[in-house]
């Protein structure tokens, strides 16, 4: 398993049912994404590591951070969006647990270092001049890697 396979299995997770939420432009940002296209819209983050534990046989054992980011329209119901962003973080750290422990097997998320926050635009803390409000959430993955 690869780190850039759990970041394909996290997209295809937030590309299907139940979520059906569309994939930014961009992975880094939604700066270019359509005004009109910001609801449901995510990104996922390259993998970055955090521990890397050498092993024989040219193999490796990985845990890396994965961040996940969602928007959501909020037409100035800053409460309705905060929980309907408060209901996809669970709902969406319930389904990647899900697919890495039943579905996949290969890899695991763990509990330390998992987190969330919400923000206007893509700060933690701003202004209320964007039109959207973020959800990002951290996954740190544990996985075998074949060198």
């Amino acid at each position: 398993m690869t780190g850039d396979v759990i970041v394909d299995r996290i997209r295809s997770i937030c590309i299907g049912a139940p979520f059906e939420w569309v994939e930014a432009t961009r992975w880094d940002s939604f700066e270019l994404q359509p005004t009109t296209n910001i609801d449901g819209v995510f990104r996922v983050h390259p993998p970055s590591s955090q521990v890397v534990k050498g092993q024989f046989g040219y193999v490796e054992d990985r845990t890396d951070t994965i961040q996940v980011w969602v928007a959501r329209k909020h037409n100035s119901d800053f409460d309705g969006v905060r929980q309907a962003l408060l209901r996809d973080m669970h709902s969406l750290t319930s389904a990647i647990v899900r697919d890495a422990h039943q579905v996949s097997g290969e890899y695991v998320v763990l509990d330390e270092g998992r987190g969330h926050s919400i923000g206007v635009g893509e700060a933690e803390e701003g202004s209320t001049d964007k039109e959207y409000v973020s959800l990002r959430i951290t996954f740190p993955v544990n996985y075998e890697v074949q060198l």
